[in-house]
């Protein structure tokens, strides 16, 4: 669906032809974005483990990818609203991002720990 739509300009569900090429083109599509997202928040995670203060730009970076998000949803359920709920998009989307949060916790261990303090000499 969301292939025709993107490729052909595709507004309902009558409009919708699957065929081969659609959906290897339409996967190619999302395999390339998820690759170029997942290289580059890698590298941002690996810059935050030497220098601390880019979780903040994560974070706020994360937040506004959200609401991107959330407002692109919207406007798709309004796009293509014979086939697909907004839920749809959101389970899918929400499940992608506890995989990744997961993957980069586990890759990236050391951003989670609490550095040691020593004691303070008494004087």
């Amino acid at each position: 669906m969301l292939g025709n739509a993107h490729f052909h300009g595709a507004r309902g569900a009558s409009e919708v032809a699957i065929t081969t090429p659609v959906v290897l083109r339409y996967t190619a599509m999302h395999l390339a974005g998820f690759v170029l997202f997942g290289l580059a928040v890698s590298g941002l995670f690996a810059l935050a483990e030497r220098e601390k203060r880019v979780l903040a730009l994560i974070f706020m970076l994360g937040c506004c990818l959200a609401v991107v998000f959330v407002a692109m949803v919207y406007g798709l359920s309004q796009w293509v609203r014979d086939a697909m709920t907004p839920w749809v998009f959101l389970a899918g989307h929400a499940l992608g991002g506890a995989a990744v949060v997961g993957a980069l916790g586990y890759f990236h261990r050391r951003l989670l720990r609490v550095p040691h303090r020593g004691r303070i000499a008494a004087r």
